[in-house]
């Protein structure tokens, strides 16, 4: 996440719509920030200085994750890069794979 906070500007103008990264458990809330700040908590300085961290929506999402892989992936406790594409066809169809 220093990373990210350092550097977010820089891959927003480098990937343009072309790609994201998605952080479980962060949000950066479009308006107001009534409920991130009630049940997370702030994380950056710079590009994430209104980035909030939600260790619930972390847990919900992991337990999800290692359910549908049938535990093939488990989260190890420290930082695991899991990669998961998607493709909204121009029906709106997605296919994730």
């Amino acid at each position: 996440m220093r990373m990210v906070d350092a550097r977010g500007d820089y891959f927003d103008t480098r990937t343009g719509d072309t790609w994201d990264l998605y952080f479980p458990g962060y949000y950066r809330p479009e308006k107001g920030v009534h409920l991130e700040r009630s049940v997370g908590r702030p994380i950056g300085d710079s590009y994430t200085a209104k980035w909030y961290f939600i260790p619930a929506s972390f847990n919900k999402l992991r337990e999800e994750i290692e359910r549908s892989s049938e535990r093939r992936w488990e989260y190890s406790g420290g930082t695991d890069l899991v990669l998961i594409n998607g493709l909204v066809s121009e029906e709106g169809e997605l296919t994730v794979d």
